[in-house]
């Protein structure tokens, strides 16, 4: 995904085709993060987060740990901003998605940057992001703080919650899964993050496997 507008913000593009990614893995990251700078203060409360997608589910993320208190210090992949780059030593810890392609470029962006590092369970549904949110404020001890703020946001959301799981119990959902796939419902990291039986659940639709 190309990230920055402008020549002077530049651009950079990431491409995965395939799982078998260690050899590219270990060379691209490692010379875009290797060698910063060190931070020119010390680390504050504030987090990178890798590997979320960008749009409006990242963006709501980002809003809410603001309300908490931390601050997103960069994003990287699969969007790279390159004035980032610089910047990205100053979080106190990066924040990975938990996708299992993406264990090896995990591994290099740890060593590279030096970094402590959170793997929390994705956001996905309002119960997960309220775990995901907890689990990032434990380092900081803001925990009162990121159960206040996700107690809010379910409240404002509530209404509009209980009228699609309403709507969604009148309409049952078939998975047909063969035995060799059974990983893909028990295992999120197989799913692109997304906790599949969970999610459904969560919505509201009956479901048959």
């Amino acid at each position: 995904l190309l990230a920055g507008s402008s020549p002077t913000e530049g651009a950079a593009t990431a491409a995965e085709t395939g799982e078998n990614l260690l050899l590219r893995n270990e060379h691209f990251y490692d010379g875009l993060l290797a060698g910063r700078s060190p931070p020119s203060r010390p680390p504050s409360s504030a987090v990178n987060l890798v590997g979320f997608v960008p749009g409006p589910g990242r963006e709501e993320l980002a809003r809410l740990l603001a309300k908490i208190g931390i601050e997103v210090n960069a994003f990287f992949l699969p969007d790279i901003h390159l004035e980032h780059l610089d910047d990205f030593a100053r979080a106190a810890c990066n924040v990975f998605y938990p996708v299992a392609q993406r264990a090896s470029a995990y591994q290099t962006i740890e060593r590279s940057t030096g970094l402590d590092s959170l793997t929390a369970l994705s956001p996905h549904g309002w119960q997960a992001t309220r775990q995901w949110l907890r689990e990032i404020a434990v380092p900081f001890r803001l925990e009162e703080r990121a159960e206040s703020v996700a107690e809010e946001w379910l409240a404002d959301a509530r209404p509009q919650v209980d009228l699609l799981q309403q709507q969604a119990a009148e309409e049952s959902l078939l998975m047909v899964v063969s035995e060799l796939d059974l990983e893909y419902l028990l295992d999120p990291g197989r799913t692109l993050g997304i906790p599949l039986l969970d999610a459904v659940e969560e919505m509201g639709f009956p479901l048959q496997i």
